[in-house]
């Protein structure tokens, strides 16, 4: 081997290893970026999972709120339920009130009309705050003269039998008598005092 072969040869080597020390550098610059990207990938997926992380808390207490949420909604319909049902069962109630009030304002109506039909045919006068447990008032005791206010105060169990006994007096003095006009008796009987 010549000297220039030598020399070449060397040159060849020094250039190659130029290259390759270029190359390292290159590669060098290369992983640096690399390495630099990588950290920044890791920084944001670090980021992204603390940022995934408070999703998902926040997720969590969405979900733990909707539950509440429902539950809350199921017992406030639970509640319209129930006060629902509480309105229905006051209309029956007061429906049942009025049912009972028109009835006994009936029964009422129809024990002041009997009372007044006993008034109108027995010329007997009741004080009604004394009923039922006892019959107290006046009536007409007719004479050939004039008429006379008669008191009674009857026990409830002996009224049925005061009433025949009243009844039966009654027509046997409207037979006889045919009956004179009620108000000529009282207008009679108030000239007699």
């Amino acid at each position: 081997m010549s000297k220039y072969e030598y020399a070449k040869r060397l040159k060849r080597m020094l250039n190659n290893e130029c290259e390759i020390t270029e190359m390292e550098t290159n590669i060098a610059r290369k992983c640096g970026k690399h390495y630099e990207q990588m950290t920044k990938l890791k920084t944001m997926l670090n980021k992204q999972e603390h940022e995934l992380s408070r999703y998902r808390d926040q997720l969590e207490k969405l979900r733990i709120q909707t539950e509440k949420f429902e539950d809350f909604v199921l017992a406030e319909e639970e509640r319209l339920k129930g006060i629902h049902q509480n309105i229905e069962r006051l209309r029956k109630e007061c429906d049942e009130t009025e049912q009972q009030r028109l009835a006994q304002r009936k029964q009422e109506l129809t024990r002041r009309r009997f009372i007044h039909e006993i008034k109108e045919t027995t010329q007997m006068y009741f004080n009604e705050d004394a009923l039922p447990h006892r019959f107290q008032g006046v009536c007409i005791e007719r004479t050939e003269t004039s008429c006379e206010w008669k008191p009674f105060c009857v026990d409830a169990k002996q009224w049925l039998e005061f009433l025949e006994e009243q009844w039966k007096q009654q027509q046997h003095e409207n037979k006889e008598n045919n009956a004179p006009n009620p108000m000529e008796c009282d207008e009679s009987a108030q000239k007699g005092k």
